[in-house]
Parts: C-alpha cells; structure tokens; sequence
C-alpha cells in the first residue's frame, strides 16, 4: 500500500477517494480519527491520509490528484424531454426525470 494524498480536511480526502475508485483504484483512509490528537501529536501528523491498495496504480493515482481529481462530466440528453443537461447534473431541471445510467 502506498501513502498518495493527505489533507488537513477530511472532506478533500473523500473526493479523491472518490475519484480515485470511479477509475477503478481501490484506496483506503487512514488516520482519519487522529485530530483527536491535536496538541499531543504534531498536527501534520494527524492529517488523513489516502492510501492506494495496488502499488502498481501509483502513477495513475498521482497523475488523478495532481490534476485536482475531479474531471468534468459530459452533458447529457434527457431521455423523457430530449432537453440537454450538464454533466455535474443528475436529474433533468426541465421534467425531473433521471439521468440514465
């Protein structure tokens, strides 16, 4: 297992977490209850810290935190109303059907 990210706000670590398994590397948080030893600890150590499960996903997984993880989402064409949607949307803002999967 290797160390890919750390991050002060736990909330950072989750959505590379997430991007990281939306392209299929398995990946893990750790420390993520260590705050707890603010004051006794340094505090960089009780920062959470992301480790991927395969070393050989390393270069993939740093090249996906370095670019900021998320990657923009392709609009869509709602199947109900035929009205396009951006990506970051997953329900129709026109009728309120789905997005199909």
């Amino acid at each position: 297992m290797l160390r890919v990210y750390s991050a002060q706000n736990i909330f950072d670590v989750y959505n590379v977490k997430h991007a990281l398994e939306s392209r299929g590397i398995e990946c893990e948080i750790r420390g993520e209850h260590l705050s707890a030893g603010l004051g006794d600890l340094p505090p960089i150590e009780c920062w959470a810290g992301l480790w991927i499960v395969e070393d050989s996903m390393k270069e993939l997984a740093e090249r996906i935190v370095a670019s900021g993880g998320a990657q923009p989402a392709k609009p869509w064409t709602c199947p109900k109303c035929e009205e396009s949607v951006d990506g970051e949307f997953g329900q129709c803002w026109n009728c309120q059907a789905y997005r199909p999967s």
